[in-house]
């Protein structure tokens, strides 16, 4: 049975509003598995960081790791890897541990740098104002809600280009 366009727009669906240093991200509630003290990362020097292929930009790198569940998870900074204005002097208290959306992945679980505790919210389409704008490339959709600016990110591209 297929459902109208006023039940799609009716329709909610529970995220994240997740706070990095410049810009806020909106992400699925199905993917944030915990959020861990940043404190406990071990933070990467050039010289200490896995050997990397020699294509491999430096945004790609991981800022550092951290010890989660028996395993030593990469920990990225979104807006490194966006190139927003990234300030690597400007610590972030916390780290999100994200689900990979893709379960073929060599990495299935991946931290995120962020600056405040998530917060959980219902979004639903009429709640939303997708702005028109040319987006960076990680980027899907620029939306307004609760009177910010939030970003919806490529998840399954982001993933992609971490793990090559």
């Amino acid at each position: 049975m297929k459902r109208s366009n006023e039940s799609l727009r009716a329709a909610s669906l529970s995220c994240m509003v997740i706070a990095l240093e410049k810009i806020h991200l909106i992400l699925p509630s199905s993917v944030v598995i915990e959020v861990c003290l940043a404190g406990m990362l071990e933070i990467c020097s050039p010289g200490t960081a896995p050997a990397q292929a020699s294509n491999v930009q430096q945004t790609t790198l991981p800022i550092g790791y951290l010890a989660w569940n028996e395993t030593k998870l990469p920990v990225y900074n979104f807006e490194k890897i966006q190139d927003v204005n990234f300030d690597a002097q400007c610590p972030m208290p916390y780290v999100l541990i994200v689900h990979s959306l893709d379960p073929a992945t060599k990495c299935p679980t991946y931290g995120l740098q962020i600056s405040k505790l998530p917060r959980m919210v219902k979004v639903g389409y009429s709640a939303m104002e997708v702005r028109e704008s040319s987006l960076p490339a990680y980027i899907q959709a620029e939306i307004a809600f609760d009177g910010q600016a939030m970003f919806i990110p490529k998840l399954l591209e982001i993933e992609k280009h971490l793990t090559t």
